[in-house]
């Protein structure tokens, strides 16, 4: 009789334990799960990130994927400085500042912003920073797939070997080195600072 209850209860535990494995398994696959919301951007505070309401919530959107010059990151061509950082702010901002637009997100970094993907009319905003010359790919990023890294390494050649945004101006590096360096600002560098680009 003794026996037949002891395999009883550790019967019941063994299911109690798998149920509990299961729920598990169901709860990081719910907070690992794709999120899709159609929201409004209420502000633009930099090259890649903005802010939204998302449930009577304001949320900081850090685009991810790529990484956008630092505002007050100078850029020193020909004819001047440019001031790489606000340049990026002022074509995102014309982009999605109070426009409705689909995001797409996972997770969270570190300092809490949603890291999301941003769709404006079926045109993916993240990309389209790349292909502009307006941002790079984050130096420590990685790809949701293949394809979507082959995508972006082939849109920021095209943008390299054209020349085209902070690609045209001499003497950029990358955002994570400038931040690295604790490089603030090179304005004591520069004797006329524009406000557009100007190709070499």
């Amino acid at each position: 009789m003794k026996h037949s209850l002891a395999k009883t209860f550790l019967k019941a535990d063994k299911n109690y334990v798998l149920f509990g494995v299961l729920i598990m398994i169901v709860l990081i696959k719910a907070i690992n799960w794709e999120k899709s919301v159609e929201v409004r951007v209420l502000e633009v505070l930099d090259g890649d990130t903005v802010i939204v309401e998302i449930s009577n919530k304001k949320e900081r959107i850090r685009l991810k994927n790529i990484d956008a010059p630092e505002l007050g990151q100078m850029a020193i061509g020909d004819k001047g400085c440019v001031d790489i950082g606000e340049y990026s702010k002022q074509y995102l901002k014309s982009r999605l500042e109070q426009k409705l637009i689909k995001l797409d997100w996972k997770i969270r970094d570190r300092y809490k912003r949603i890291l999301g993907e941003i769709t404006l009319k079926r045109k993916n905003i993240n990309l389209e920073l790349v292909e502009e010359g307006l941002a790079v790919i984050y130096w420590f990023n990685t790809f949701d797939s293949k394809s979507k890294a082959i995508t972006y390494n082939e849109a920021i050649k095209f943008a390299k070997d054209n020349l085209i945004g902070i690609w045209g101006i001499g003497d950029f590096y990358d955002p994570y080195k400038h931040r690295s360096k604790k490089l603030k600002s090179e304005s004591y560098r520069c004797t006329h600072v524009m406000n557009t680009f100007s190709k070499r």
